[in-house]
């Protein structure tokens, strides 16, 4: 059974276009990346699935049920939100601003409350203080709590590690786990590719508004890209160096760089012309890929 399957979901603003047929499915208990700069339309998407703003066609189910045209009110008590702005209540200390989120989904398991807290590294004496005396990182955590703490059937993150040190981002990256193995799924957008290379299953890449790819992690890294550090012998040799199919090639002194996608056979038979002082090579990580899906062209988010 799928969490959340969408079907040529499409939403403009005016003329201004969110997201256009955008179709894909994220397994239950799995842990999936929404990946996109500024302006792709990840926001967008997740307004769609929190019932936000409405598209303009397509259709999308959360567990099985339509959530167009209606959004089936039972629905709402099975996620739990992190948005990307998360905007609190100044006056109120962190103690009371989760119960009172609480209460909109009915009785929370204040053991399973207390031991998100202390994953998270919100002490007691935190919870008493108002919330407008928070930092950044500790607002960050109360909306991870907030999310969390009914223990949803569906999270949806949006950029959830914003903030956080490094410590605190590993245990979470580890609750994460822990959630999907009990059945939980994860939905998150992230611009730390690293961070989703290490934590998601499966990732769509979307630019401008239209899906790329929808492929596991592991297939994505299975694309034969490759970085390629070249040392050749004068810089003046490097001058004239060439290589058909090298993507971003860039020079310092007698130094290559680049990268290279496809057959090593066809890449050797080429360097032969080459006299060379060094080589280095490897795989490209899901940072490297992720740039040659998606090249920015401009554009705010929406």
């Amino acid at each position: 059974m799928n969490s959340i399957s969408v079907d040529h979901l499409t939403k403009f603003y005016g003329k201004t276009c969110g997201i256009e047929d955008v179709s894909f499915a994220v397994p239950k208990g799995s842990i999936f990346g929404f990946l996109g700069p500024n302006g792709a339309g990840k926001t967008t998407t997740i307004r769609i699935l929190l019932d936000i703003v409405r598209p303009s066609r397509g259709a999308a189910w959360l567990f099985g049920q339509s959530i167009t045209p209606s959004y089936p009110a039972e629905l709402r008590r099975q996620i739990g939100y992190l948005p990307g702005e998360l905007r609190l209540y100044e006056e109120l200390t962190g103690s009371g601003y989760l119960q009172l989120m609480g209460r909109f989904y009915g009785t929370i398991d204040a053991g399973y409350r207390s031991q998100l807290l202390q994953d998270l590294d919100l002490a007691p004496s935190d919870l008493e203080r108002p919330l407008r005396e928070y930092s950044h990182g500790m607002r960050q955590k109360i909306g991870l709590v907030h999310a969390m703490q009914h223990q949803p059937e569906l999270l949806i993150l949006d950029e959830p590690t914003e903030g956080l040190d490094p410590l605190i981002r590993t245990r979470f990256y580890e609750l994460l786990a822990e959630q999907a193995n009990q059945g939980t799924t994860v939905f998150m957008s992230s611009h730390n590719l690293a961070e989703v290379e290490r934590v998601c299953e499966q990732v769509a890449i979307l630019r401008q508004g239209r899906l790329l790819t929808t492929q596991t992690v592991k297939e994505l890294k299975a694309v034969r890209l490759y970085q390629l550090e070249i040392e050749l012998v004068s810089e003046a040799a490097a001058g004239r160096f060439t290589l058909v199919g090298a993507e971003n090639l860039k020079q310092n002194g007698s130094r290559l760089s680049l990268r290279w996608r496809g057959d090593f056979a066809a890449l050797f038979s080429q360097l032969q012309a080459y006299e060379m002082s060094d080589f280095s090579c490897k795989q490209a990580d899901l940072e490297e890929i992720f740039l040659a899906y998606y090249r920015p062209e401009g554009g705010d988010e929406q």
